[in-house]
């Protein structure tokens, strides 16, 4: 059995997928705090992933709880999702999605790229800045795919690979931190560092 934990009723609406059975597990031997952060009340087990239900009864999963990006107004973003498109770009061989604070109090939606400068069209030229002129150009087409309140705003370049488990999963956390680090050696803000090789 399987569930969207939302208050929204209608199909289509996102929140944490919940499942529930005979063979999920009842808890964390002798860590109720630990059990009372993935079980519900009523026998639910949170699963950490976001999803929705279509109008079919089938689960469609969005990203992880955890890494949801939360807007001032309400809304919520998913990393995931838009670094999928975001992947598509040729050139790019991995990309992170993060939600930075801006200075009037609201949360910018950036990007980082690890480029790949072979693997760069013609087109894009071979220049820093007109690499950054034909990403901008590929970032707002994808912008125009998604509700504006998902747009990038801001996307940083860089050479070194993401910080990953060994399973290959970005390790947001540290990532975001060291994108932080380099922008404060650097004297940057997001904004300031728009379109530049930060590494």
């Amino acid at each position: 059995e399987a569930a969207i934990d939302t208050s929204l009723p209608e199909a289509g609406a996102q929140g944490e997928i919940l499942t529930r059975s005979d063979s999920v597990m009842l808890g964390y031997y002798d860590n109720p705090e630990a059990t009372a952060e993935v079980m519900t009340a009523d026998g639910w087990f949170r699963t950490g992933d976001v999803g929705y239900l279509d109008k079919k009864g089938c689960i469609h999963i969005t990203g992880r709880a955890k890494s949801m990006i939360v807007l001032t107004n309400g809304k919520k973003v998913f990393p995931e999702e838009v670094e999928f498109l975001l992947g598509k770009i040729p050139g790019v061989r991995e990309t992170i999605v993060w939600g930075d604070m801006s200075s009037r109090d609201g949360v910018d939606i950036c990007a980082k790229f690890v480029i790949n400068p072979d693997d760069l069209p013609e087109d894009a030229g071979k220049e820093p800045d007109q690499i950054t002129a034909w990403l901008e150009t590929q970032v707002r087409e994808i912008n125009r795919q998604m509700p504006p309140y998902k747009a990038v705003k801001y996307f940083i370049l860089a050479s070194q690979d993401l910080i990953k488990t060994t399973t290959l999963k970005v390790r947001r956390p540290l990532e975001q931190d060291r994108i932080a680090q380099r922008l404060a050696e650097q004297g940057l803000t997001m904004k300031t560092a728009h379109g530049r090789q930060i590494d």
